[in-house]
């Protein structure tokens, strides 16, 4: 037509259904045929896949031999390496399993469905069991992976995933070395990935992470948590190469962890340290609490030692240990400091012993004192923490350990490990005693690069928990 950009369809082109116009050519909707509105209305099946798994969400619901009819359909004819089928109403959220080679139960067929030498054979099968019952799961759920059979994908994708295989559950990942990682498990999960990203970005998580689990085979719970404890001298927070950095030991602790620190040799606004509060600035960086003794005070400046603590904590008595009359005797001091853990009272010392035997004697023995030890405050279980200067063995160590234990001996199959010289270990100085009441879970003593030269001193790690009273 002229000046219009419309089109008019010449009448023998018209067609049923359409609806003519001067300039203008509008399509109506044909109606369907009957045949197909009544197809339209069946009961439709639903299908959803996505890389090796797929959810079939059938119109009604499916009991005994027509479950079972269509689970040998889909091994056989569709070639589905596995089925999966929960138990619907099942408290333990178990899981009916159909593969070529029988009909099995989730949990305790577990081995033999995805193999005995799966990695996470436990893990695996609770997040199958979860995925299942997750409300929005299908009726049934297919796998392209079972033990003994090669895997396969539902939709062709590049770089399909979401199985729960070997290969896809055991991955890697390549973190820096002080990676703020909350887990203690051997291993990682996502969602552990996702809090470390969360926490280096300085944001909350948006929901609470799962229990950790501290120690294989350890009944740690949130009513007798598994508590690790730390000791650690860090020169002055100067390393073996010369750099001074409160960062660097911050950085040590943080990726191991612990629940509760004890410190030795720490300055606050020493010029050595260009003036700096090395405790305050540990402390913010880990976002622990503290307590802090300087045994030695010149002017403004300190030297001493803390006690930092993610649990509430209570500064219980602080002050110097016996020294000789020796000249230019380096002052010695002890903190003793009360942390509640699921409403129980736990009472961590930490201390600094001389270089010289019979200084250190006098100190191991007014530790057992009424002031400190035997102090009618110190109720419950014990923790002794520090630099000691003495080897096992010795009359220090023998004067300490027949009331308190060396963590280092109480884990069977663990060779103890030195702590001093950092770069190549010679001594073993450092020690975690504890009292009666207190089970000994793991013990450590790393040995990184960063822990040869953070310090002149490697630090000690245990895990411990409360004996169930």
């Amino acid at each position: 037509t002229q000046g219009s950009s419309a089109w008019t369809a010449p009448s023998c082109c018209a067609k049923p259904g359409t609806v003519k116009h001067k300039h203008t050519k509008i399509i109506a909707p044909v109606p369907a045929p009957e045949s197909e509105k009544k197809d339209a209305e069946k009961p439709r099946v639903l299908v959803t896949g996505m890389g090796p798994l797929a959810h079939i969400y059938p119109p009604a619901e499916l009991t005994g031999e027509a479950m079972e009819g269509l689970a040998r359909d889909l091994l056989e004819k569709a070639k589905a390496p596995i089925v999966l089928v929960p138990i619907q109403g099942d408290a333990a959220r178990r899981v009916r399993v159909y593969t070529l080679k029988g009909k099995f139960m989730l949990p305790e067929d577990a081995a033999t469905v995805l193999g005995e030498d799966h990695p996470f054979l436990a893990e695996v099968t609770e997040d199958l069991m979860a995925l299942c019952h997750h409300p929005n799961a299908g009726t049934v759920i297919l796998s392209g992976w079972v033990h003994g059979q090669p895997a396969i994908t539902f939709p062709m994708e590049n770089g399909s995933h979401a199985g729960f295989g070997p290969n896809e559950t055991n991955g890697f990942a390549l973190l820096p070395a002080d990676a703020p990682l909350g887990r203690r498990r051997p291993y990682l999960r996502p969602l552990d990935l996702r809090a470390a990203v969360l926490k280096f970005m300085g944001r909350p998580p948006d929901e609470k992470p799962a229990d950790d689990v501290l120690t294989e085979g350890s009944s740690a719970s949130a009513a007798n948590p598994a508590i690790r404890i730390m000791t650690y001298n860090v020169h002055g927070c100067v390393g073996m190469d010369g750099k001074l950095s409160p960062d660097r030991i911050a950085r040590v602790i943080a990726r191991h962890n612990p629940d509760v620190i004890a410190l030795q040799e720490l300055d606050v606004c020493r010029r050595r340290s260009g003036c700096l509060d090395q405790v305050k600035l540990i402390a913010a960086k880990l976002e622990m609490n503290y307590h802090f003794h300087p045994a030695r005070c010149v002017k403004d400046e300190k030297y001493g030692n803390a006690i930092l603590s993610r649990y509430p904590m209570r500064l219980v008595r602080e002050g110097v240990i016996p020294a000789s009359n020796r000249p230019l005797t380096e002052p010695r001091g002890a903190l003793w400091a009360e942390i509640t853990v699921a409403g129980k009272k736990i009472q961590i010392f930490n201390t600094h012993f001389s270089i010289w035997k019979h200084e250190s004697i006098l100190q191991a023995r007014s530790l057992q004192g009424a002031e400190w030890l035997k102090n009618s405050e110190c109720a419950g279980p014990v923790v002794l923490c520090g630099d000691f200067n003495s080897m096992p063995g010795s009359a220090v160590f023998n004067a300490i350990h027949p009331a308190l234990r060396d963590v280092q001996l109480e884990i069977e199959g663990h060779r103890p490990r030195k702590t001093l010289p950092a770069f190549y270990p010679l001594s073993q100085v450092d020690h975690i005693f504890v009292g009666s009441g207190i089970q000994v879970l793991a013990v450590d003593v790393p040995q990184t690069q960063l822990e040869r030269v953070a310090s002149d001193h490697l630090p000690v790690i245990a895990d411990i928990q409360l004996d169930q009273t």
